[in-house]
């Protein structure tokens, strides 16, 4: 396994669950790894709460449940101050009991990925779609470890 540090300081990259956690499990989930309060997790498809009025207090996310069988969960997450989270998204992953993957690509022909998995495994590799999509839709995708890819 290789040895990685994800340091961010506000808006991270994209971060995908794989699989759909009702919002009370997934904000249970994100306080315990990130070490924040509740309210922390918000519907990004619910206009009427808004996590603006905590981005001054603590870390938040954001999430979108997307259309597909794969990582289908999105979030969106605002750090309140620059962090190594690369031990937060593992504690996430062994809450939810699902695989987590961090889309560290520059712009989207560039699919590189940070899988991590319930087990407390981190690889690195490729966020590929599914046969006949892309990754500029919400097609499924699947990760590829870097060493098949």
């Amino acid at each position: 396994m290789q040895k990685v540090s994800l340091v961010y300081d506000g808006p991270m990259a994209d971060i995908y669950v794989d699989g759909a956690p009702d919002l009370k499990r997934l904000e249970a989930g994100f306080c315990e790894a990130f070490g924040v309060p509740s309210p922390a997790v918000f519907d990004g498809a619910d206009a009427a709460t808004s996590f603006v009025d905590y981005l001054d207090k603590y870390s938040v996310a954001e999430c979108w449940l997307l259309e597909r069988k794969t990582f289908a969960t999105k979030l969106n997450i605002y750090l309140y101050e620059e962090e190594d989270v690369t031990a937060k998204l593992s504690r996430l992953s062994i809450f939810l009991g699902m695989s987590v993957v961090v889309d560290i690509g520059r712009d989207i022909g560039d699919d590189k990925a940070i899988l991590f998995t319930p087990k407390g495994e981190i690889f690195f590799g490729f966020l590929e779609p599914a046969a006949g999509m892309d990754l500029n839709g919400e097609g499924d995708v699947r990760f590829v470890p870097s060493t098949l890819a």
